[in-house]
């Protein structure tokens, strides 16, 4: 099957594992939050099995799925979402073929070797305005061997932020692991 955007999805059956998990219903909270600043055509950012994105589809969103981890991606497909296999840096492999209106990403960023590159070209193909979900993690923290990159306040994120690009909102939450929220908008 082809999509609109011109890449080629293969489905092979698989099941939605991590749905019921505590990360799982975090990642729902996240998104259910997000609903409120998001609209149009929204891409996933490390949508894992779909989750997020299923409740984006309830709103009346068009929602594309991005994973880097092709058994999550199965697992979307399974569930009749959209995904794309291909990790964040790398977007500029899709040669402007894909432009959405907003970004959701939540707990993403510090998956990167280079996040500030990854917000960068997820702000090239954004129109409107991207939701980021960040864990802050202090140095007394125990290491996580699934994050490259360790963001311990607001500032680092700040820095961040791509030119022509601004903070909308931003808000923090400790709900067992201390996290910050930020809506970032275009400038026009």
């Amino acid at each position: 099957m082809t999509s609109d955007a011109g890449y080629v999805q293969v489905q092979i059956a698989g099941s939605a594992r991590s749905r019921g998990t505590p990360w799982g219903k975090r990642a729902r909270a996240h998104a259910i939050k997000a609903v409120d600043y998001l609209h149009g055509f929204v891409l996933d950012v490390g949508s894992n099995d779909g989750f997020a994105s299923e409740i984006f589809m309830r709103a009346g969103m068009k929602v594309l799925g991005l994973d880097i981890n092709p058994i999550r991606v199965v697992e979307a497909l399974d569930c009749g979402i959209k995904t794309l296999c291909l990790d964040m840096n790398k977007l500029y492999l899709l040669d402007g073929t894909l432009m959405v209106d907003c970004v959701f990403c939540s707990h993403t960023l510090e998956h990167s070797q280079n996040p500030k590159s990854a917000l960068a070209q997820l702000a090239s193909i954004t129109l409107d305005r991207m939701f980021i979900v960040i864990p802050i993690e202090s140095k007394d923290m125990k290491e996580n061997d699934s994050h490259y990159f360790r963001f311990d306040d607001e500032n680092a994120f700040e820095e961040m932020v791509p030119e022509g690009w601004f903070v909308l909102k931003t808000w923090r939450e400790n709900d067992g692991e201390p996290e910050m929220f930020f809506v970032l908008e275009r400038k026009y």
